[in-house]
């Protein structure tokens, strides 16, 4: 579809970068993060990539003073680090998490 006006322009660009439902993208990138290593990258390069990742997550959790988005932004990294924990067998639950409008807490997500 083409995008022929501004106004849908910019409402295509908040649709993709807006952080309602992206939990799937969220833990894309901390997943990314979480397997990134230098390997054969000089520091430089290793560097620049995470910086890369962290730029992007900031896309989808931007700074904020408020503690309540704070606190979410937490839940969010603590439920990705558990999904990108865990062994194959536990693919279908993830896929579930990961397709839910509302992550849940880590804990909800364990229990």
């Amino acid at each position: 579809q083409l995008l022929d006006t501004a106004k849908k322009i910019w409402a295509s660009v908040a649709e993709m970068y807006s952080q309602e439902n992206n939990v799937s993208r969220i833990y894309e990138i901390f997943e990314r993060m979480f397997n990134t290593k230098q390997e054969g990258k000089s520091l430089a390069e290793h560097y620049g990539v995470l910086k890369g990742m962290w730029e992007e997550l900031l896309l989808y959790q931007p700074l904020s003073t408020d503690l309540e988005v704070q606190r979410h932004q937490r839940e969010e990294f603590q439920v990705a680090l558990l999904l990108s924990s865990l062994n194959s067998e536990y693919s279908v639950f993830k896929d579930q998490i990961l397709a839910s409008e509302k992550l849940p807490t880590a804990a909800n997500a364990y229990s």
